[in-house]
């Protein structure tokens, strides 16, 4: 049983070598002189020889960490195509919220007073903290989405209730269980704060450190296996598009945020796919 185990395994490393080394030719360009690769396959069938006095176990983890590799290439080819398609139009980032629901202070509000999504998909005020998600929970229920997103911040990391980051993250990762343990089928995605300005910063100097307060929410929510949507590069290529109070966006802004919301999903997601049975 164990031998003809040993030539199957063995099969298949013959026909996984003989794939890569015409690959391999192919990409070279030209062609190959007949004995260089009757040479070549010759040493490759001498190897996968002594292979057969190595643990079939062994030989079939190589074998799945090859296919696993393929799997995984696959992956980022659609990735990058499904990524070209939204930066070029083709998909609509606005049609992607279909399922999704969106929390958050004033900021969050332009995605409903811009007309970019439903007023029952936006639940959001001005003064909003991590604090009023517990009050909006029967409305999260009652809609189901599939993807939820917490996007707050600005008021948290000035109003007084967490003395440092750590506490505020503490508080955070424990909003996230509670709105995980209400939509068990939902990711509960956490958007980066979106930074402050000049002169926000004569209402609120504690906004200056909205970057250190987001590296500790990135670490709590890597911690914690929950989607961070960083926003970093967003704010410095986008910087001119701040209200002049140096808090609030303009319009063009929401956009790109809607972009890093759905494309930190969709990587999250396909983390999660376990690659496809042997």
């Amino acid at each position: 049983m164990q031998k003809t185990r040993n030539r199957a395994t063995a099969a298949v490393l013959v026909i996984l070598l003989l794939a890569a080394i015409l690959l391999l030719s192919g990409m070279r360009g030209k062609s190959r002189d007949q004995e260089d690769l009757t040479a070549e396959i010759a040493e490759g069938v001498a190897w996968l020889k002594r292979q057969e006095s190595r643990d079939p176990a062994a030989v079939e983890e190589q074998i799945k960490q090859l296919r696993r590799a393929q799997w995984e290439a696959q992956l980022l080819a659609e990735r990058d195509t499904w990524l070209e398609q939204l930066e070029s139009g083709q998909i609509n980032v606005w049609s992607l919220f279909d399922d999704a629901v969106i929390l958050g202070d004033s900021r969050v509000v332009g995605y409903e007073f811009y007309d970019f999504l439903p007023d029952e998909r936006v639940l959001a005020e001005g003064g909003a903290t991590i604090r009023n998600v517990e009050a909006w929970l029967p409305d999260l229920i009652a809609l189901n989405p599939r993807y939820v997103f917490l996007c707050f911040g600005l008021n948290d990391s000035s109003i007084g209730y967490w003395t440092t980051a750590e506490e505020y993250t503490t508080e955070l990762v424990q909003v996230v269980q509670s709105v995980q343990e209400a939509l068990p089928e939902a990711i509960v995605t956490v958007s980066s704060i979106l930074v402050a300005r000049d002169p926000a910063f004569q209402k609120a100097s504690a906004w200056r450190k909205i970057p250190e307060w987001n590296i500790a929410i990135s670490e709590a929510c890597a911690a914690n296996d929950i989607p961070f949507a960083d926003n970093t590069q967003l704010c410095e290529d986008y910087a001119d598009l701040w209200e002049t109070d140096g808090i609030h966006i303009q319009r063009g802004v929401y956009q790109h945020w809607a972009k890093n919301l759905m494309i930190e999903v969709y990587d999250y997601e396909l983390a999660k796919l376990e690659a496809p049975a042997d």
